[in-house]
């Protein structure tokens, strides 16, 4: 048999685990959570995790048009990268146009402002 103060400790841990297990303790999912944000989070950019379950920090979004590139289906607002892969693809676009004379570089489904792309 318990004691009363261990006794009213594991109820208060069932009570817990059971509060959290139903409906009421049922969360929203991550990716859900982060596709509805519309722009990215505050802060340093970072990368956290993995690219297929991560999230980014500190996004910065691809201008839709440049001079040597366009964005693909802007209104998936999936344009978003870390700020050093954003001017990596800028500069890469200028220097295919420059020496492959290219047009210009299509890009699409980077990822969405806080980093979730798949949904």
């Amino acid at each position: 048999m318990l004691s009363g103060s261990r006794s009213r400790l594991s109820l208060a841990t069932l009570g817990l685990i059971s509060a959290l297990s139903g409906p009421a303790g049922a969360q929203t999912p991550a990716k859900e959570l982060f596709g509805s944000e519309a722009t990215p989070s505050a802060g340093p950019p970072q990368s956290i995790g993995f690219y297929s379950k991560g999230c980014l920090s500190g996004a910065m979004e691809m201008p839709k048009d440049g001079p040597t590139w366009q964005v693909m289906k802007p209104s998936r607002n999936r344009a978003f990268a870390h700020p050093t892969m954003i001017r990596f693809l800028q500069r890469l676009s200028g220097d295919a146009a420059r020496e492959a004379h290219w047009r210009g570089l299509l890009f699409g489904d980077m990822a969405q402002p806080r980093g979730v792309a798949r949904q």
